[in-house]
C-alpha cells in the first residue's frame, strides 16, 4: 500500500465513513489516476475537470450518478497537501 492510499484511507475512517463509501472512493481515485497514469498527488482540479468530461462524453455516465463520487477528491487532495 503506498503512503498516500495509507493516508487517504486514514481520513476516510477518521470521518467515520462507511466501508462500502471508502471503496468507492478508493476505486474513483484509482480509476482517475489510472486514466492520467500518474499518482493522484501530481492531478490538479484540471485533469479532475477533464476526467469528468471523458466520463460524461466517452463512457456516458449520468451527472447525477457521478456527481456523489467526486464532492470528495478535492477536498481530499487539500487535506493531503496540507500535511505535507
Amino acid at each position: 500500500m503506498t503512503h498516500l492510499r495509507k493516508m487517504m484511507l486514514e481520513e476516510l475512517e477518521r470521518r467515520n465513513y462507511a466501508q462500502t463509501t471508502i471503496d468507492c472512493y478508493i476505486q474513483t481515485v484509482e480509476d482517475f489516476a489510472r486514466y492520467f497514469r500518474r499518482p493522484p498527488d501530481q492531478l490538479t482540479p484540471e485533469h479532475i475537470r477533464e476526467y469528468q468530461a471523458y466520463l460524461f462524453r466517452e463512457r456516458k455516465l449520468a451527472a447525477h450518478s457521478e456527481s456523489f463520487r467526486w464532492r470528495l477528491v478535492p477536498r481530499w487532495r487539500l487535506s493531503m497537501s496540507r500535511r505535507r
